[in-house]
């Protein structure tokens, strides 16, 4: 057990140091550059955490994902329903909020109500993503997204089983009041065999190897 520990903070620190260098950028380009270049500095970040959290969950277990006949989701012989592991560990290692859709529901996710303290688990995604991610195949990004009534920068990626079949979608984000000098209501397709993400993905894929790591 404290080996794992031990490996599961190393990936995360290696994942820091991939992704953090994009947000000082953004922070010092607040202060010194355009809308347009904080715009691109954030979703930069964002698609390289997206693409990561989608390659932990793809290397984390072999087999397809599937839903059993009570509801429970599993990734080939991995119940993903209820372990939150994953999900917590990279949002501690990227600050970002993070969120695993099995269709167009919530299943993993560190959105929490903020009123309750609860996750959002179970809320639907809107029609919007629901169109152009699980629908059109393509990366959906804005930054005037809403979640849970609160605006967020925002990126969701499709979730691919090994024949291509699109069974969900990653969530990446950040609220907006962490970035109110940025003004864009446009959402901008990705080409889905596009390079985004690359930056930050194979570190974080080993953060998600670790945290599903059983053992003493």
């Amino acid at each position: 057990m404290k080996d794992r520990k031990f490996r599961l903070n190393m990936m995360a620190r290696l994942l820091l140091m991939t992704v953090n260098p994009l947000l000082i950028m953004m922070i010092v380009i607040t202060f010194v550059s355009a809308g347009v270049i904080r715009q691109k500095i954030i979703e930069e970040a964002l698609k390289s955490v997206s693409a990561g959290f989608s390659g932990a969950l793809a290397y984390s277990a072999d087999g397809d994902y599937h839903q059993d006949k009570k509801g429970d989701v599993y990734k080939g012989d991995w119940k993903l329903t209820g372990d939150f592991d994953l999900v917590d560990n990279l949002k501690e290692a990227t600050g970002y909020e993070l969120t695993f859709f099995y269709g167009d529901t919530r299943l993993l996710t560190t959105v929490e109500d903020a009123s309750s303290g609860k996750r959002l688990v179970g809320t639907k995604a809107s029609a919007a993503v629901v169109d152009q991610v699980l629908k059109k195949g393509q990366t959906y990004m804005s930054t005037k997204g809403e979640v849970n009534g609160e605006k967020y920068f925002v990126c969701y990626m499709p979730v691919r089983n090994a024949d291509q079949s699109i069974i969900g979608m990653t969530f990446a984000g950040v609220p907006g009041s962490q970035n109110e000098s940025v003004d864009s209501e446009k959402c901008f397709p990705i080409d889905p065999g596009g390079t985004g993400g690359s930056l930050a993905g194979s570190d974080c894929q080993r953060v998600g190897i670790q945290t599903h790591v059983k053992g003493d």
